[in-house]
């Protein structure tokens, strides 16, 4: 059975990169490896699809596997506001544990990252992601794509009033980001984004093919 990768999921795609990014720092690279292998083990599948599927079963598989958490997770959360510019939360003021607010900093980086990259589009999550793949490949078939643009690793495309960005694997076209603005300008965003996507995910595609 093939397991499922990140890098068709653009949002676990993001959360990866931050997540090993973070513990790399906080526990080693050798050590998050290992954890890595371990989660993927007893989750049965990618431990960053699963993360991004269900945060509560994610966080139970690590709390067995690490033991007491909380207080990594404080640090890894102060991190990421850190790291992110996110909202700073008062981690023992608040009525969330430990887990649920590493999480939800967490998603949110991986926003902010997308964001980043694209400032004005919405990234896409695992559902979203398949249906704008089926509308994409519906609309080449059917010779509805105004303008399109392709190189390495990235792709910008443009229907009517709808942007629709991402990044090429393996021969696939995988969305990662779309504009719904009538007025924007393909040329200069699709440009803004095929500069920047390699810096964002060059690292995480280059480990996905050593995995």
């Amino acid at each position: 059975m093939i397991m499922p990768s990140p890098v068709n999921n653009p949002h676990a795609n993001l959360v990866k990169r931050i997540f090993r990014k973070l513990f790399t720092e906080l526990i080693g690279e050798n050590s998050l490896k290992i954890l890595e292998l371990r989660l993927r083990k007893t989750l049965g599948e990618d431990p960053y699809i699963a993360l991004c599927k269900d945060p509560v079963k994610f966080s139970a598989e690590l709390k067995n596997i690490l033991g007491g958490v909380d207080n990594l997770l404080r640090v890894a959360a102060n991190k990421l506001v850190d790291d992110y510019s996110l909202k700073n939360l008062d981690l023992f003021a608040s009525s969330k544990k430990a887990d649920e607010i590493f999480f939800d900093l967490l998603f949110e980086a991986s926003r902010k990252a997308a964001e980043r990259i694209a400032p004005g589009a919405i990234s896409l999550a695992l559902n979203d992601t398949e249906i704008i793949s089926n509308l994409l490949k519906l609309a080449m078939a059917c010779g509805g794509i105004d303008e399109q643009v392709n190189e390495d690793m990235g792709w910008a495309v443009k229907m009517k009033s709808i942007i629709i960005l991402g990044i090429k694997y393996n021969d696939k076209m995988i969305p990662v980001a779309l504009y719904s603005k009538r007025y924007t300008r393909f040329d200069l965003i699709a440009r803004r984004w095929l500069e920047e996507v390699p810096l964002i995910f060059r690292a995480t595609i280059n480990e996905l093919k050593l995995d």
